[in-house]
């Protein structure tokens, strides 16, 4: 997913359009006492005639009372212009439809770093740790895992769409085109413990309402809306805190997404510019080939692992065990999941195998192994990898680690190291054409030591 949230008076122009467009039964209410006040003279009891000369003038009628005024606004109207006020004004606001944010946080315990660029409410990328990136532009929706490149599903391409939606809602001058959007005031609520007015947005592009929370000073502190997370219906939520001050508006530097309450993103912004965005920032990278091998640098990474023995099918006790002892010990991961096959690997889900599951970790390398039962934490150091890129499910990857090792003898290189397979989708989460494995074998060219780094 992706940061963009952030955050008017409508220009007084629209309140004489809004008054030409009152409802016609204020018109007719306005009608009949300027009907009244005009007939007022000839009604009632003839005058007193005069004999013989003209006629005595009528007395003056009583000046009537001016008929109330047509309110220029709405509750909801005055909300959206507090707001936008306090955002930093609508010129100002309208300038900040491209943006470039840099950020960093956690998502579901795992750290990131994220790099978004926006351009309205239809076009955005994000890049998360330099090897991942999601982008939607129109009907177009990619992600990038690694050196792959795969279209998202209807689903995916569906809630990006709607996120990047609210998103756009909360920069507020969107609301200043009121005749797109529906307003609605709603019971007050709470938000972190923070009183709230809470306005609901309808349009006929927006497939559910969103419901904007504004605090006592008319900032936007939440919007939230209906959606699905994992199989399971109910409310998706992003929250505002920590507003600064960037090229005139109020800019939110922390966040935090939440589904049902359950904490999902937690993510602080580093850098935030406005501003035209070249169309390479959107651009879709080159896809690795299937069936390449290639060589690269793997930094030193701390890892905690699992060992497993027994069937593949099994092996998500042992993942979810691994995450609970990393949870326990309070430990961040990092980077995706690896399965590590010290022998070779299995034919089917029902064989019996051997293998180690790590996950990396954010934590300063320990002097030496840390061991609690089947868990402990260990430092990988730094190697080239000759590797390769596999889609579909993990049992399709096991022909490639053959293929890996035969190309790396053929072109000079000397395994160093077990095959690793690095996961980076949740195989119970994602479908079988979007799943995207790593394979990679620690190499080093013969005849030279482990840790000297191949030639480019």
């Amino acid at each position: 997913m992706r940061h963009s949230p952030p955050l008017a008076v409508t220009p007084r122009a629209d309140n004489d359009s809004r008054i030409a467009r009152q409802t016609p039964s204020f018109a007719t209410a306005l009608a009949a006492v300027l009907a009244s006040t005009a007939l007022g003279a000839g009604c009632g009891k003839d005058p007193p005639k005069h004999g013989g000369g003209p006629p005595a003038k009528a007395p003056a009628a009583p000046e009537k009372p001016a008929p109330p005024k047509a309110p220029t606004t709405t509750p909801e109207r005055q909300l959206v212009e507090a707001a936008i006020q306090v955002a930093g004004g609508l010129d100002n606001l309208r300038a900040t439809n491209s943006a470039r944010v840099e950020s960093t946080g956690t998502s579901e315990g795992a750290k990131f770093s994220l790099v978004t660029f926006r351009e309205g409410p239809k076009r955005i990328r994000q890049s998360k740790d330099g090897d991942k990136a999601t982008s939607i532009e129109a009907d177009s929706c990619w992600n990038s895992v690694g050196e792959m490149s795969v279209e998202c599903d209807k689903d995916e391409r569906d809630a990006l769409k709607l996120m990047l939606a609210a998103t756009h809602l909360t920069r507020l001058f969107p609301l200043a085109e009121e005749d797109r959007f529906g307003l609605k005031l709603l019971e007050p609520g709470k938000v972190s413990g923070l009183a709230v007015r809470r306005l609901e947005v309808t349009a006929k592009d927006l497939p559910v309402p969103i419901v904007l929370s504004f605090d006592d000073k008319a900032m936007l502190v939440q919007f939230s809306y209906e959606s699905t997370y994992q199989g399971k219906k109910g409310t998706l939520a992003a929250s505002f805190s920590d507003f600064r001050d960037v090229q005139g508006t109020k800019f939110p530097y922390h966040s935090e997404l939440r589904f049902d309450e359950k904490l999902i993103v937690n993510e602080t912004v580093t850098a935030v510019s406005f501003g035209k965005l070249e169309n390479t920032a959107f651009a879709r990278p080159p896809s690795f080939n299937e069936g390449d091998v290639k060589v690269k640098k793997a930094d030193p990474e701390v890892v905690a692992y699992a060992t497993h023995k027994g069937t593949l099918d099994k092996l998500a006790e042992t993942v979810r065990g691994l995450r609970s002892f990393i949870d326990k010990k309070g430990y961040v991961i990092t980077g995706s999941l690896s399965f590590v096959y010290p022998g070779e690997p299995p034919v089917n889900e029902n064989q019996l195998t051997e293998l180690e599951v790590w996950l990396p970790l954010s934590l300063r390398p320990p002097e030496e192994d840390i061991q609690d039962g089947l868990f402990g934490v260990r430092v990988i150091a730094a190697a080239d990898n000759a590797y390769t890129y596999v889609r579909g499910t993990t049992p399709k990857a096991f022909p490639k680690f053959a293929t890996v090792k035969s190309w790396a003898q053929q072109n000079g290189y000397e395994a160093t190291g077990p095959v690793r397979q690095v996961v980076f989708n949740d195989p119970q989460t994602t479908p079988e054409a979007k799943q995207v494995t790593e394979v990679r074998i620690a190499v080093k060219k013969a005849g030279k030591p482990a840790d000297a780094p191949a030639a480019p």
